[in-house]
């Protein structure tokens, strides 16, 4: 029978470390969305640590929690680690989408063709110049951030050779 990792992270828990009880697990919850060091039991800690975590970013109920523990925890371990998990269930999630596992989401492109008349260095030019601008939402954020980017004629060329590259790549991965 293979064991669960939060099974092996419980059977190292010191026995006068238990039993698990909401005094022990919710330190470690204050600890982990402070992102602060946690001073108590090592063993307590990542064991909790761990549960919550994937907890979280599962998507878990008190009544996962109870299946995924019932078979090595007592029923009041899993009430107590249930209970506070609850309570920090929404703080928890949001302390894992503020990582940054999400890419920033392109939300806006404009663009503008302009013409460069002179330059101090190059002197009279006449040259057209494409500027594009990309607004970028990051993750867990309401306002974007732009980036603009000025090419002449040549840079241009590339940077849409280069996008088509990419879009014949996406196509042949869809196949």
């Amino acid at each position: 029978m293979q064991i669960s990792k939060f099974e092996d992270l419980y059977r190292k828990i010191d026995a006068n470390a238990k039993p698990i009880d909401k005094q022990a697990v919710e330190p470690v919850l204050q600890h982990i969305v402070k992102n602060e060091k946690y001073e108590g039991n090592a063993s307590v800690a990542a064991f909790i640590g761990a549960l919550m975590i994937e907890a979280a970013r599962e998507n878990w109920n008190k009544s996962d929690i109870h299946k995924k523990m019932s078979s090595y925890c007592s029923q009041n371990e899993a009430d107590a680690v249930a209970e506070v998990y609850e309570k920090y269930k929404t703080l928890l999630q949001s302390e894992l989408r503020s990582i940054k596992w999400q890419s920033p989401e392109l939300v806006d492109v404009r663009w503008e063709v302009g013409s460069t008349v002179e330059s101090m260095l190059l002197g009279r030019l006449n040259a057209p110049t494409v500027k594009l601008t990309l607004d970028a939402l990051e993750a867990d954020s309401t306002s974007s951030n732009a980036f603009t980017v000025t090419c002449d004629v040549n840079q241009f060329q590339d940077l849409h050779w280069k996008v088509k590259e990419a879009q014949n790549m996406l196509k042949q991965l869809k196949k």
